[in-house]
């Protein structure tokens, strides 16, 4: 890998058949996040993942509810299978194709380029998983941070990266093997995006 790995976010164009009927404005108190697990993951491996996640987002004083979706359990909750509100977002835990086997990135987001807006976000947990295995790191909390840079893409609502901090696009063994504390957080600008965010009204169904 030459100890460097990308995340990134990836544009895509989607279209919503308009239905005419009136959306109410309405603040959320919390961001919704389903974690939908289609790669097998153990329990406990998720929770720490999601654990690593929800530290990043709430010292951008994000609150966040999380719905641990297990593979082949997502029939069983109610949480998990309902179709999501507008402003709920998705991540998804899979194990990158064949296909894309020289891909180095560890995750990616889906940005709607006619809105600036996402809701689904994707981390590549076998990549993690091959990266952890050359140094003393503990995969599921680089898998936690993964997901909160994509969701950060969600939210900023932009491919684009920093140069510091957890929204930088390369991130090396050396800098997962260091922890330094600042190369985990957001900006106090996105911090300001983020907080603008939470307080924006959002529209519902």
């Amino acid at each position: 890998m030459g100890g460097a790995v990308r995340v990134t976010a990836v544009v895509a164009m989607f279209l919503a058949a308009g239905t005419g009927v009136p959306r109410a404005a309405v603040i959320l108190d919390s961001l919704v996040v389903r974690v939908y697990d289609n790669a097998g993951v153990l329990a406990d491996h998720r929770a720490r993942a999601i654990k690593s996640a929800h530290e990043i987002l709430t010292r951008a004083e994000l609150a966040v509810e999380w719905h641990d979706c297990p593979a082949g359990g997502v029939r069983l909750r109610r949480d998990c299978a309902a179709v999501p509100a507008p402003e709920e977002l998705s991540v998804r835990l899979v194990r990158s194709p064949r296909r894309t086997a020289g891909d180095r990135a560890l995750g990616n987001a889906l940005i709607d380029s006619s809105t600036g807006k996402g809701t689904l976000a994707t981390v590549f947990v076998d990549r993690i998983e091959a990266m952890a295995a050359r140094g003393p790191i503990d995969a599921w909390s680089v898998v936690g941070r993964v997901m909160a840079h994509e969701i950060g893409h969600l939210l900023l609502g932009t491919n684009s990266h920093s140069d510091t901090g957890v929204m930088r696009e390369i991130w090396t063994l050396k800098d997962l093997v260091r922890d330094r504390p600042h190369d985990w957080v957001f900006s106090n600008t996105q911090r300001e995006t983020l907080r603008s965010w939470r307080l924006a009204p959002r529209a519902t169904g």
